[in-house]
């Protein structure tokens, strides 16, 4: 595998990897993609193959899943994607300008506090205000989640945000009828007849 390849598309808290972040997200042209929670890239890759012309950043605490969202990104020469191992409220709020991201991507995030990597869940009043400011007017911010609990927690929440809650949207790429995302997760919990929850929100 080519090591500049990787070197472009991985972050460990790289210099280089955020310099293309910082370059892509002052294009105010461009169409971004923000996931938050990428885990080995399936999505977010999926979604990029079938929108060369948009570009997609992913986010993603676990480094192994991180590399391995790297290598599908390299496998599939997407020049157009990369992935930053990092917490999601953490590189939010301190490399996202204002009103960069057309599309905020949310799907089945950790319902449970999880020592040392996650002192708050993500779904708080605190991350939705940082959504809404990095979200483009009228952008659109998903959630997906299978935990009743926490979905009723993220909609107390964002009840009291300046999001508009509408109908969900499909977000393209190859999405069976029937399903939000088609992540691996999702599809787990279809086969086990599990309820999944959403939010399509968009930003006022």
């Amino acid at each position: 595998m080519d090591s500049s390849n990787i070197s472009q598309l991985y972050c460990a808290g790289s210099k280089a990897t955020l310099s293309v972040a910082a370059t892509w997200l002052q294009d105010e042209l461009t169409t971004i993609h923000l996931e938050i929670g990428s885990s080995r890239g399936d999505f977010l890759c999926s979604l990029a193959e079938v929108n060369r012309n948009h570009r997609f950043i992913g986010v993603e605490i676990d480094q192994a899943k991180c590399f391995l969202a790297v290598e599908k990104a390299v496998r599939l020469k997407l020049g157009n994607t990369i992935f930053v191992q990092n917490e999601g409220y953490d590189f939010v709020s301190k490399n996202i300008p204002n009103g960069s991201i057309a599309f905020l991507h949310v799907y089945f995030p950790t319902p449970f506090v999880v020592a040392p990597f996650f002192f708050e869940k993500l779904g708080n009043e605190k991350f939705f205000l940082e959504a809404y400011r990095v979200l483009r007017p009228s952008g659109i911010f998903r959630i997906v989640t299978d935990h009743e609990d926490y979905f009723s927690e993220m909609q107390a929440a964002l009840e009291r945000s300046k999001f508009w809650f509408t109908e969900w949207t499909s977000p393209g790429g190859n999405i069976p009828e029937g399903y939000y995302v088609n992540t691996p997760l999702e599809r787990k919990f279809r086969r086990e007849a599990k309820k999944v929850y959403y939010f399509n929100l968009v930003r006022s």
